[in-house]
């Protein structure tokens, strides 16, 4: 997987989507090393070296902002834990966790409505054209069970959101806002 490179002032204006780097919309964002976040606790994501260190580099704590657009269906359940705790680790108290994912009982009742892969077998599976497994999701996630994740990994103020990212597909994704105690 290739990595465009940032300068630092553009890093700070970055956000992870799906495994690689994008140029990031919320403008509060100081520094985004999710993709490294990602690196540090699976070992099957595919995550470039200097994303790595990147991540390692922050002391944590001083972020205001988070996001993860479409990253956490990529670990397994039992990583997922790990994953809010680094992301807690880089957010100051009271920052902001901003994640994107797809819902699955959208996708169950796409599934069962007969509408296209796209939106009932993509958020299942993963977009398989790529033909990467790590672009695969691993695991899945309703309203209440990333509601509860998050609260068990110490987020707080839950709220649920009309998606922004890939499309706004309120269909079929969902988006999370949580803060750190």
């Amino acid at each position: 997987m290739s990595t465009t490179r940032f300068s630092s002032r553009e890093r700070d204006r970055l956000c992870i989507n799906s495994s690689n780097w994008v140029r990031c919309s919320e403008t509060s964002l100081k520094r985004a090393s999710v993709t490294a976040s990602l690196a540090a606790v699976s070992p099957s994501a595919a995550i470039s070296r200097s994303a790595q260190r990147a991540a390692f580099a922050s002391r944590g704590g001083d972020d205001d902002l988070v996001a993860a657009m479409h990253a956490i269906e990529h670990v397994y359940e039992w990583e997922a834990p790990q994953l809010l705790a680094e992301w807690k680790r880089l957010l100051q108290p009271g920052g902001l966790l901003v994640l994107e994912l797809p819902n699955i009982e959208h996708a169950a009742r796409n599934l069962l409505a007969g509408m296209s892969p796209q939106m009932c077998m993509f958020p299942l599976y993963g977009d398989g054209s790529h033909r990467d497994p790590y672009m695969c999701h691993r695991f899945g996630y309703t309203p209440k069970t990333i509601a509860a994740l998050l609260k068990a990994g110490g987020f707080i103020g839950i709220r649920h959101l009309e998606p922004r990212t890939h499309g706004g597909r309120a269909n079929r994704d969902m988006r999370v806002e949580a803060r750190r105690a």
